[in-house]
């Protein structure tokens, strides 16, 4: 499920399917952001966006 899938959840069924509630994934996903921007762009550029990275990360 990309992110602008999930943006049609409830918060109920966003905390179902990823097991963490939509802040904690505002919060995740800016930490990362943080992290890639310090370490700056190199290799190949990504096909998915970050979110849609986390959400991978936290549905597997």
């Amino acid at each position: 499920m990309k992110y602008g899938a999930s943006q049609n959840l409830s918060t109920t069924e966003f905390k179902r399917v990823f097991e963490v509630k939509r802040e904690t994934f505002a919060q995740i996903a800016e930490l990362t952001q943080q992290v890639v921007q310090s370490k700056g762009q190199g290799g190949v550029e990504a096909k998915l966006s970050l979110e849609d990275q986390v959400l991978v990360t936290l549905k597997y």
